[in-house]
């Protein structure tokens, strides 16, 4: 653990982040397969498993979609900053 660590720590953040949200994104593909699995046909899920590295396929599918939950998250902070008394009178105070 301390080699991993001592390794890591040498590592830019950037490159970091980017291999926790690639795992991240792995695992979460990996848990909505399964969860559709049930639903898909026998012959569907074998023509699937001839996919090499089918996680690595569909995360990098997923890069070239848009991420509507940045965009929704930027929405939502975008109007919560522009809509809430909380932080007018927050920021009042601070002035």
């Amino acid at each position: 653990m301390k080699l991993f660590k001592k390794k890591l720590l040498k590592k830019e953040p950037g490159h970091i982040f980017a291999q926790a949200y690639h795992i991240d994104v792995i695992v979460n593909i990996y848990e909505l397969m399964a969860e559709t699995a049930e639903e898909l046909s026998k012959k569907y899920l074998y023509e699937l498993m001839v996919i090499p590295n089918i996680l690595e396929y569909f995360y990098q599918e997923w890069l070239k979609t848009e991420d509507s939950f940045v965009e929704e998250l930027r929405e939502s902070t975008r109007n919560t900053l522009k809509n809430s008394q909380f932080l007018r009178k927050s920021m009042k105070r601070r002035v």
